[in-house]
């Protein structure tokens, strides 16, 4: 995907053709991926030169998309150090979740009650993409899939500060959320949570959408 909308979840090469973007969204986006995904790892210093020299820029819009990254609370600023990836504490974690739980349930909600055949096939494309996943093998597939899962039912309220407030959640979380876990076993449960989601939005069965969100996403809590 390449569209600004879901273009966190974009690669590398994606990037180098977005030439419509400004150097400095390439930038924030590529790096903000990164970070997603664990490539930049929780704790890991980031050099400005190195990663201008993998985006083939110079080091004034990646240091602007660090900055941005910082206020977004991706990045953070140590005297002497530099720029490091920020290490989510417990307490933090808990935080997210408890804000994930309460906006995730509008959202499904609003989803459901706003549902049409697009989003419906969006959602079941998204759950065969999973259903093909190897998570041993295609792990940045995986945690891809699982914010594009969230993200639709977000966008699906059609309340544009739903989506970013559940993104922004979603993001954050992501690498700790699949870090050091068994993701064969994560596939099936999420595999079949995503399903009694479905099931619910596409009978628009509100009650029902919000209890199997609660559901997926209790035992999404459990799994840290």
């Amino acid at each position: 995907p390449c569209s600004l909308a879901a273009s966190y979840l974009a690669s590398r090469d994606e990037f180098s053709t977005m030439t419509s973007l400004s150097k400095r969204t390439r930038a924030y986006l590529f790096i903000k991926h990164q970070i997603i995904l664990g490539e930049l790892a929780p704790g890991e210093a980031l050099d400005e030169r190195d990663l201008s020299d993998r985006l083939e820029t110079s080091q004034t819009p990646v240091k602007q998309a660090l900055d941005q990254l910082a206020n977004e609370g991706f990045v953070r600023v140590f005297p002497r150090k530099g720029r490091v990836v920020v290490e989510l504490s417990s307490l933090e974690a808990r935080h997210l979740l408890e804000a994930r739980l309460i906006n995730e349930q509008a959202s499904v909600a609003f989803c459901t009650q706003r549902r049409d055949g697009l989003l419906l096939q969006k959602l079941q494309r998204n759950i065969q993409q999973l259903i093909g996943f190897n998570p041993k093998t295609s792990r940045s597939d995986f945690i891809e899939n699982d914010l594009e899962f969230h993200k639709i039912v977000a966008e699906g309220s059609q309340n544009k500060f739903i989506v970013s407030i559940i993104s922004h959640i979603n993001e954050r979380l992501a690498y700790r959320f699949f870090e050091g876990k068994d993701l064969q076993r994560v596939k099936r449960v999420s595999l079949e949570q995503h399903n009694r989601i479905f099931d619910a939005i596409s009978k628009g069965d509100i009650s029902q959408a919000k209890k199997a969100m609660i559901v997926h996403l209790a035992s999404s809590g459990a799994l840290y």
